[in-house]
């Protein structure tokens, strides 16, 4: 069993809406591994905005952002699907 993190819902939400922004969402393998290569290669210096408030940007604590990142790049480089889900 993994280590847990905690990650809120509205981040997760805000961090894949701009990554797949403009892409097709047919292929559910296809979006799932671009958002972890998005969050691989952008989640330790993205910069997210509250869609409702402009000027409220939306934290992610470093030590997140990090976790995630080595996350990302463990599924990606993972051989089954059990070891995907995090």
């Amino acid at each position: 069993m993994g280590v847990k993190m905690s990650w809120k819902t509205f981040v997760l939400e805000q961090t894949v809406i701009r990554d797949l922004k403009g892409s097709r969402k047919d292929n559910y393998e296809g979006c799932l591994f671009k958002v972890f290569e998005f969050i691989a290669d952008e989640i330790t210096h993205i910069r997210l905005v509250d869609p409702a408030n402009l000027h409220n940007m939306i934290e992610i604590p470093e030590s997140t952002r990090y976790f995630l990142k080595n996350a990302a790049e463990t599924s990606l480089n993972a051989q089954s699907w059990d070891r995907i889900i995090w």
